[in-house]
């Protein structure tokens, strides 16, 4: 099933989400895209700003899940969070959200705003992650059938940053890099400053790997995951 979705912003703190979805060829519609179905949501009041953004969707049994974050013109209140996980449920069509794990329940968290430092993939065993960076450390949560989160992986990347980062280099932090199908169970991510080296965090080992990239250093690199055996598996024979 091919989905688009589109998100208004109103005054009064919602949004508004149209979605359409184009059906299987092997479906009665044969492949035609279906009526617009509009449908609205109270989300926090910093939606409606124009600078707060959301992630790419993750997609899991039917359910999109957006990751959305405050813009960085806003400076939050105590109890206020900057981040929010908002769902649609194809089958159903119907709106909602997710709570954030706990410790990302608060507002003003190192990094919380910024672009990059947290987001929503998949586990290899189809379940919903949420991965955020503190500085060097990267933590990793899995949410349960139940619909709570267990946290699965805390790492921290100081030594990896010691040795590439001179003594003198005073930013130091993460950027996470994963993009595309995340059914790998490896999350990417790159230091900052060091865009050549690609970092990979392996979900069920906790193991960490780098690749150093053979690129000329002003050359933008965007790393796209593909869960190529699911898609060779579904591929026909000729």
């Amino acid at each position: 099933m091919l989905l688009a979705a589109d998100m208004t912003k109103n005054l009064d703190c919602s949004s508004r989400i149209r979605v359409q979805t184009v059906s299987s060829s092997l479906d009665a519609a044969g492949g035609r895209w279906g009526p617009v179905k509009t449908t609205d949501h109270q989300c926090p009041w910093w939606c409606m700003r124009l600078d707060s953004y959301n992630d790419p969707a993750v997609v899991l049994g039917g359910v999109v899940h957006w990751l959305m974050h405050v813009g960085d013109s806003f400076v939050l209140k105590a109890d206020d969070a900057g981040e929010y996980i908002l769902t649609y449920d194809v089958n159903t069509a119907t709106v909602g959200s997710i709570d954030l794990p706990n410790d990302r329940q608060r507002a003003n968290l190192e990094g919380s705003s910024s672009s990059g430092s947290s987001q929503l993939a998949a586990s290899p065993d189809g379940k919903l992650s949420f991965i955020a960076v503190d500085q060097l450390v990267v933590s990793i949560w899995v949410l349960s059938s139940g619909g709570s989160w267990a946290r699965h992986a805390v790492v921290d990347m100081e030594v990896e940053a010691t040795m590439v980062l001179e003594p003198w280099e005073e930013e130091r932090g993460i950027k996470l890099a994963s993009f595309g199908d995340q059914r790998s169970g490896v999350v990417l991510l790159r230091l900052l400053g060091v865009d050549q080296t690609l970092y990979g965090i392996d979900m069920e080992t906790k193991s960490k790997t780098f690749r150093t990239l053979d690129v000329d250093e002003d050359t933008a690199l965007v790393p796209y995951e593909v869960d190529l055996a699911s898609r060779l598996s579904s591929m026909k024979a000729f």
